[in-house]
Parts: structure tokens; sequence; C-alpha cells
């Protein structure tokens, strides 16, 4: 039995192509975004409730620093997602860019 390589069998129509269609890259890329959103409020809301944050930023740096230390690994672990919830939205930007330049 004799199996044809990708490049000789003829393309059958119920293949699905390779690269996404159109409809599919707006919607992962609208999902992203939406997804981003609403990560990115999850650690804000807890920075907001723990830290008082951005309030304290109106702070003096000694008692910033000192209710920082006091809060310990938890507060580094809010800011750590803080930091790392826009991903989302980061490739969510590459996709658009990805769509307006394919238009």
């Amino acid at each position: 039995m004799t199996t044809l390589a990708p490049a000789d069998r003829p393309a059958l129509e119920d293949e699905p192509s390779p690269e996404p269609g159109p409809k599919t890259l707006y919607r992962i890329t609208g999902a992203l975004f939406v997804l981003g959103a609403v990560l990115i409020n999850i650690p804000y809301n807890l920075l907001i409730a723990n830290f008082n944050y951005p309030d304290i930023l109106r702070e003096d740096t000694a008692k910033i620093l000192t209710d920082f230390q006091a809060e310990g690994d938890s507060l580094i672990y809010t800011w750590l997602a803080f930091a790392w919830s826009g991903v989302p939205i980061l490739a969510g930007i590459f996709l658009l860019r990805r769509i307006l330049e394919s238009e």
C-alpha cells in the first residue's frame, strides 16, 4: 500500500485549510481582547482590596514599602498576576495588526 505525500494527493473540499479564515481570526482576536479585559480586572480588584491601590501611591515611600512588606508573598503574586494578565491583550494586538494588514 502506497501513501501519497501531502503535496501529491489532491486537495479535498472538506479538508480544513491550514490558515484560519477571516471570521475565525476576528473571533479569536475579539476573544483575546475580552479575556484580557476580564483577567486584568481580577488582580486589579485584589490590589484595591488588599493594598489600597492606587491611593497608596500618594503616600510616603516609607509607608508604601512598610505596607508592601507587611502583605508578604501574596501581594507579590498579585502584582505578578496583574503583570501577566495583559498577555492576551498583547496577543490580540498582534492578531489585530495581522487582520488590518490583510485588508
